[in-house]
Order: structure tokens, then C-alpha cells, then sequence
């Protein structure tokens, strides 16, 4: 049930995110024009990856990271990564088709360069 709600509300949450990020960071632009008479964004970047087990190791699939304006103090990007995706894994598993042909929209997975 709840993994029902959660596809019902995800797609509307991450839409008033983007919104609200991207008005922030319009924000943002403006007050730095005002502030210093240039374009160039000063930002504060804060990301984690999050830990599973003791806390003594850094293993789990999932991490996140968040750009906040100097002059808002707001918001103004965030990505959510994640090492896999659930269902192309089972979907390769399967042999079924790939991810990209079902039309699905998700975080791409990531990998440490």
C-alpha cells in the first residue's frame, strides 16, 4: 500500500521541487546581480552518501547532494544518485528489455570515476 502512495505523490513531489528550486535559483541570480553587479553565482555545496550497517562504512546505493545560494540561503539544485536501479536489474536479470525502452523516467544509475 504505502509503495502505491508513494508512485502516486513521488511524481508531484519531485514537480514541486524542480519548481521551487528553479524559482530559488532565478532568486538567487538576482540578488547576486544586485549585490556585486556580476553573474557569477557564489553557492555552498553540501552532499552525503549515506551509510548503512554500523556507520563505520560507506556502502549504501544511495547518496544525495544539495547547491545553496550565498544570498537566499535557499535551494537552488540537488541531485539524488543512486549505484543501482531496482528495476533495471531485475529487467536484465529477466532478459527483458532495458530501462531507456520502457519509457521510464529515473535517477541514472552512477558509478566513482
Amino acid at each position: 500500500m504505502l509503495d502505491r502512495r508513494q508512485r502516486e505523490t513521488g511524481d508531484a513531489l519531485e514537480a514541486m521541487a524542480q519548481n521551487s528550486t528553479k524559482e530559488w535559483m532565478i532568486e538567487e541570480q538576482r540578488l547576486t546581480s544586485e549585490q556585486t553587479g556580476d553573474d557569477q553565482l557564489a553557492v555552498s555545496v553540501d552532499a552525503g552518501w549515506q551509510k548503512r550497517g554500523s556507520g563505520k562504512a560507506y556502502d549504501n546505493l544511495s547518496g544525495h547532494c544539495t547547491m545553496i545560494g550565498k544570498y537566499t540561503g535557499k535551494i537552488t539544485n540537488y541531485k539524488v544518485r543512486s549505484r543501482s536501479c531496482r528495476v533495471c536489474s531485475e529487467m536484465n536479470l529477466l532478459k527483458i528489455m532495458t530501462a531507456e525502452k520502457t519509457g521510464r523516467d529515473q535517477q541514472k544509475p552512477w558509478s566513482k570515476i
